[in-house]
């Protein structure tokens, strides 16, 4: 069979542009497969990198699970490197503890989300070591426990639609740049329900919990000297009593706080407390407050059924009062007191000796890190 002159050269023009396309193809796969590739070592190094982490998680962990009694000091840390810079001044400025025996520190339970990087965590690490420390001085332990901050809500509460209501109430407030929109909700949670909870703390007596701005000073004031333990063994907690809030998260939680009491049968333990619990309803329709970002928790206190049943009305149950009102802990923690305690088992501290806040303990302490 003959063709044409214009059929050949068609026909010849169709086989180059299948060559053309075959090697394309070619081409093409190859560029995914090298992709693929590609992918597959990034996923490998970052597993890598993961387990790697684990693994300095868990090795202060593990220091810390042969400790049984005693004291153990708690800080929530986010992994920016403003608050990991902070943190590390804090935990130096523990060296001016005195209550605690030099050869058995307290260990520090740095709760975190799982996102420090490996560097993050050697850092914090080093900021406890004490340049020419005695022989005898047993080095700080620091572990970092998973915390899970927003992977779960309350049975009950509606994240999306309860967030699209709280937009439109007066309690509504932006969130920290780099945080998720609950995440404050989530944190007032974790330090009033979540950490007793928590495997990390169950074998320590006490907790004594800081913020990663906080720091103490030398010579610091007798109120502080059985830092950071309780003063005695009839205390279950102590903290700093500084003038009370603003009126401006509280709405409903007195109320609910006197409702719960007759619903559950109860009367305020404390009677001192309670009235200045009172005084403060009353006369400027706010509550008194504990300086929270530095207290001293008896676990066994915190963990009562009692203790642990109102706390979950607050975090768990309606009317979300955390969620909704912004209730704070620092309020809250204040009718813990009034309702559950006696006068003899609350100790209020003077503030000399202690700070708290973005840049003061720089001010005060920043030569530390230096060494």
């Amino acid at each position: 069979m003959k063709f044409s002159t214009t059929t050949t050269r068609v026909f010849q023009s169709f086989a180059l542009l299948l060559l053309h396309f075959l090697l394309c193809c070619t081409s093409v796969s190859s560029e995914l497969q090298t992709t693929s590739s590609t992918t597959k070592n990034t996923q490998q190094q970052q597993q890598q990198q993961q387990q790697q982490d684990s693994r300095r998680n868990l090795r202060g962990e593990i220091e810390v699970q042969h400790i049984t009694g005693g004291p153990a000091i708690a800080v929530l840390s986010t992994n920016s490197e403003r608050d990991i810079s902070e943190l590390c001044l804090a935990l130096k400025s523990l060296r001016y503890l005195e209550g605690e025996d030099k050869s058995k520190k307290a260990p520090v339970l740095v709760f975190n989300e799982g996102d420090l990087s490996a560097s993050q965590i050697e850092f914090i690490q080093n900021c406890v070591v004490v340049p020419n420390e005695s022989s005898f001085e047993e080095r700080r332990i620091v572990a970092f426990p998973y915390v899970s901050l927003n992977a779960y809500f309350p049975k009950g509460f509606d994240p999306e639609q309860e967030w699209e209501d709280f937009q439109k109430g007066p309690n509504y407030f932006m969130s920290l740049e780099g945080r998720q929109r609950w995440s404050y909700a989530q944190m007032i949670r974790f330090w009033t329900t979540g950490m007793w909870k928590h495997p990390a703390i169950q074998q320590f007596d006490t907790i004594m919990r800081i913020d990663t701005d906080s720091c103490f000073l030398e010579n610091a004031s007798v109120n502080f000297s059985s830092l950071p333990n309780l003063p005695s063994s009839q205390i279950v907690y102590m903290s700093i009593n500084p003038p009370h809030g603003a009126p401006t998260y509280v709405k409903g939680l007195y109320d609910f706080a006197f409702e719960y009491m007759e619903k559950h049968q109860l009367s305020p333990k404390n009677k001192q407390l309670w009235q200045i619990v009172e005084e403060a309803h009353t006369q400027f329709q706010t509550l008194p407050v504990f300086k929270t970002n530095f207290e001293i928790c008896s676990r066994k206190f915190f963990q009562s059924s009692e203790v642990l049943q109102w706390h979950e009305s607050l975090t768990e149950l309606e009317p979300f009062g955390v969620w909704r009102g912004r209730w704070g802990d620092a309020q809250t923690r204040f009718l813990t007191m009034a309702m559950f305690t006696t006068e003899e088992q609350v100790y209020i501290s003077e503030t000399e000796g202690y700070l708290h806040g973005r840049g003061l303990c720089v001010e005060k302490l920043g030569h530390l890190m230096q060494e």
